[in-house]
């Protein structure tokens, strides 16, 4: 049902320019200067009692509404709250911070969402907080409720013709119930030193100042939402939920459905697409979509040499440390130095010629550093010339006996028991190697500057001098290298049009694979998806190592029915020794691999708490009759938010387990094949049923009130009980308006911001 208010907007459009201009200057006048109380200003008397509606011939003014929005919150947008996906956004336009007329509470709700204050009105919990009992009664938000003052207006409207039928039900309000609601002070109009006392008189008429009332207004408001409240509590009693219906529910919501499904994805199945040497040609003529392709791997065509290091680090201060002569910080720096050449001496030393540490001095050990490092490469001697050009060179002497360098497995040996006896990294959890390999400038950002230039200089089992860096002094060795490679379009033509032919020629195969697959699942229901993978999987794998260029035609597995019938035969009588074989690893991954979810009829066994019901004067509410009109309940993990499917997913059965029909998601080209597979039945740590039963019984007594009070709201509606002044329709008219620039100039400063 469209809102009260966007009704009489569009009726009362055809007011004259003169009037509009009019009523205009007497709003900006009247909200602008009308403080109210002592402090000065417009009384409710004056100007501020202009009349905004009549209720049964009851007026709501300028001054009661200015009373509401003091006692209403603002909403709480962040920051790019226009730019946030749907759901989020809700969250922060529905919860209980925008309950009606929130301070007035004795139970003030905290400004965030909480699920749990949504219960039964009935429920104990509310005994010590006897007015939350109400606080989510109240209708669902339009895009006019961003407007405060239009949102304050429906909920007095709503206040006013509520309280005037609760009394011709016969509801009354008695003195003690009137007066502990009407003396009571929020706790946001307290000063903090007496917020656990009783206001006294004077307090309290500093309050009604604050609100801009009078004590006449104000108990007449307050009274009219004490009878509100009475009706909530008869309508309340007349909802119950019987034990079938939370049965159901508890099995809906708790009872899951395992299904299994294979994907069909023609990027899975580009690595054994065969293609003909004619095809390969096509496509290499095509050069815009050959360099369109190349640009798309460019970074697999263009690596940058990596490296991968095992750290040593001897700790000192570093790089940027301020360290002066003859400080401790140099005296410390020196030290660390000196321990960092003896490792390096250890690392570097045969297994005889490490000395005993009786025998190492600092001196000494400092020494070690001129000799060459055993992991780097050695030095090549220059030959001599001859004197005399003309005359032969002399003969070169042969070189002398070079014992052989440690190899590569006994020097990272040696680094791995150095790094856990000496380190002080972190990485020596992992005998000092760092996982991955990096490029230059991320060994700066790790190691810095000079280290990571030391270290992008090394080859495999190379290792670095002591180099003082962050947080001390580094020794790197180099566990792994990978080579710059940097291939032209050119050079990588022949491969990447084989590559594309078979993506091309993937994406036609794809449908046939999947109408195979789907044969087979119904032909033997019994069988499950991951043996059928299997089977398919084999069907196709690479004749022969080596690539796709050995890979089986698409058309080997496709044979005629009788063929097909032919080869189901020895399926069907697998002997123990076959089937042992059948269930062993496969050659290669495969294509088709088999995946499975778990489904539940419903999610949750109502919306959640900010969902409101849309009020309808129809009688009998349904309990899905939800203003959320999205499909969360028929989100399928892994595939896609389908409630046609979902439901189709749901019938299926042990005797008919197969899904009869290929799915193929929404714009995309993947395709899937599912299966049933078992109901898992509630365990005993499944929710509790009382809790199913009250928050069915909560959201139904809001369901029933809201539906009544929809069919008040019509029926004041058309035999005009209902009046709104033109002043009204002016206001609203502008501040939407106003309401729409800020927004959009918020939208833009947002996207500057994200632009930047």
């Amino acid at each position: 049902m469209a809102p009260l208010l966007m009704q009489v907007l569009r009726e009362r459009s055809r007011s004259t320019i003169i009037y509009f201009l009019f009523a205009i200057l007497i709003i900006v006048f009247v909200f602008t200067f009308n403080t109210s109380g002592s402090g000065g200003g417009c009384s409710p008397a004056g100007v501020a009692g202009l009349e905004l509606a009549k209720v049964d011939g009851q007026p709501i003014d300028i001054g009661m509404v200015s009373m509401g929005e003091s006692l209403t919150p603002d909403f709480q947008r962040p920051a790019g709250f226009e730019f946030l996906p749907a759901e989020l956004r809700m969250q922060y336009e529905r919860p209980s911070q925008f309950s009606r007329f929130y301070y007035l509470s004795s139970f003030p709700l905290p400004l965030v969402l909480d699920t749990s204050v949504q219960r039964p009105v009935d429920s104990p919990e509310y005994q010590k907080e006897p007015n939350a009992r109400y606080a989510f009664f109240r209708r669902d938000l339009t895009k006019l409720d961003s407007v405060k003052r239009i949102r304050v207006m429906n909920d007095l409207l709503e206040s006013h013709l509520v309280g005037a039928e609760a009394r011709k039900m016969g509801l009354a309000v008695s003195t003690e119930q009137l007066n502990k609601r009407f003396f009571f002070v929020p706790e946001a109009y307290r000063p903090e030193e007496d917020s656990k006392k009783v206001p006294t008189e004077d307090e309290f008429n500093q309050y009604l100042g604050r609100l801009g009332t009078s004590a006449t207004v104000y108990q007449s408001f307050v009274e009219n939402e004490i009878l509100r409240e009475k009706v909530i509590d008869v309508l309340a009693n007349l909802v119950t939920v019987s034990d079938q219906e939370v049965d159901s529910v508890h099995s809906e919501t708790q009872q899951e459905v395992t299904i299994e499904y294979i994907e069909v994805d023609p990027a899975k199945l580009t690595p054994i697409t065969s293609v003909t040497d004619e095809e390969i040609a096509a496509v290499a003529k095509d050069k815009e979509a050959l360099e369109a392709e190349y640009k798309k791997r460019e970074s697999q065509y263009r690596q940058k040499k990596s490296v991968s290091v095992r750290a040593l680090l001897v700790e000192a201060p570093d790089t940027n440390a301020a360290v002066k002569a003859g400080s401790p910080e140099e005296k410390a720096q020196q030290e660390a130095l000196s321990k960092a050449n003896d490792l390096i001496a250890k690392l570097t030393a045969k297994e005889a010629d490490v000395p005993s540490a009786e025998d190492e001095k600092p001196a000494e050990a400092a020494a070690k550093t001129e000799n060459p490092d055993a992991g780097a490469a050695p030095k090549v001697a220059e030959a001599k010339p001859a004197e005399n050009s003309d005359a032969p060179a002399e003969p070169i002497a042969e070189a002398p006996a070079v014992e052989p360098k440690a190899s590569f497995e006994d020097l990272q040996k040696k680094f791995i028991e150095l790094v856990k006896s000496d380190s002080a990294d972190e990485s020596k959890a992992n005998d000092g190697l760092y996982p991955g390999t990096m490029n230059e400038q991320y060994l700066e950002i790790r190691f810095g500057k000079a280290v990571a230039k030391a270290a992008y200089s090394l080859d495999k089992g190379q290792h670095t001098q002591p180099i003082l860096g962050q947080r001390g002094y580094w020794i790197l060795f180099a566990d792994e290298v990978t080579p710059e490679n940097i291939r032209t379009l050119e050079e990588v033509t022949p491969e990447l049009s084989r590559t594309l032919a078979q993506i091309k020629k993937a994406e036609q195969w794809a449908p046939e694979v999947a109408k195979d697959v789907l044969a087979r699942a119904a032909k033997t229901p019994s069988d499950d998806l991951l043996t059928i993978a299997e089977r398919w999987n084999r069907a196709h794998q690479p004749t022969a190592p080596g690539g796709p260029e050995d890979a089986a035609p698409p058309t080997d597995d496709t044979a005629t029915p009788e063929t097909e019938t032919a080869e189901a035969a020895p399926e069907e009588e697998e002997t123990p020794e076959a089937k042992e074989e059948a269930e062993e690893p496969l050659d290669f991954d495969g294509m088709l691999h088999r995946y499975q979810l778990s489904l539940r009829r419903a999610n949750l066994a109502v919306p959640p708490v900010w969902a409101y019901p849309q009020e309808s004067a129809s009688s009998g509410p349904s309990a899905s009759s939800y203003s959320d009109e999205d499909e969360g309940w028929a989100d399928i993990d892994g595939l896609e938010t389908s409630a046609e499917l979902k439901v189709a997913l749901l019938k299926l059965s042990k005797e008919a387990p197969v899904y009869g029909k290929i799915h193929t998601l929404t714009d995309s080209k993947r395709s899937f094949i599912l299966r049933y597979v078992e109901t898992v039945e509630p365990s005993e740590e499944s929710a509790s049923k009382d809790d199913i039963r009250n928050t069915l019984l909560a959201h139904r007594q809001l369901e029933a009130y809201r539906a009544w009070y929809a069919g008040l709201l019509k029926a004041a509606t058309d035999d005009g009980t209902v009046e709104f002044s033109d002043e009204w329709h002016q206001f609203i008219t502008t501040a939407w308006d106003n309401e729409q620039r800020q927004m959009q100039r918020q939208r833009k400063k947002q996207t500057l911001s994200l632009g930047q």
